[in-house]
């Protein structure tokens, strides 16, 4: 099987590498658990300042059976991420809610149904008639 140039310079350069928290034979278990946890919270920033998510709402929108919002929400200084809420109309409450997330395309407006593609991914949509709150950022 023949591999490419990319392939191949890829794979030596990961060989080369020694991965800053790799477990190994004889390490203090506890400690290294430590170093884990506090590095993934750093890249993943929860040991920032805490911040007040905030949201303005820029938009509603009445449908058959739910509310669509269009939203601004400030997720820390100076960053606002777009979102659409979708809120069911005449459904018992405390309703479940849920993230939906867009894959590759054209964001959030397909996934609340705005635009389409080549497949139907309305999800949100969906989420929202059969009674979840659902949130469909862009990320």
């Amino acid at each position: 099987m023949m591999t490419s140039p990319l392939a191949s310079s890829l794979r030596q350069h990961a060989n080369a590498l020694t991965p800053a928290l790799q477990f190994a034979p004889g390490c203090d278990f506890f400690r290294w658990k430590a170093d884990v946890r506090r590095t993934y919270a750093d890249l993943l920033r929860l040991a920032a300042r805490p911040h007040n998510v905030t949201a303005r709402v820029e938009a509603i929108e009445q449908f058959d059976v739910y509310t669509r919002e269009k939203l601004w929400i400030c997720t820390e200084p100076g960053l606002e991420v777009p979102a659409y809420l979708l809120l069911p109309r005449d459904r018992p409450h405390p309703l479940p809610a849920i993230v939906a997330p867009h894959g590759h395309g054209r964001g959030k407006a397909e996934v609340v149904g705005e635009t389409s593609g080549p497949c139907r991914m309305d999800y949100g949509v969906h989420f929202a008639r059969h009674g979840f709150i659902t949130l469909c950022p862009d990320l």
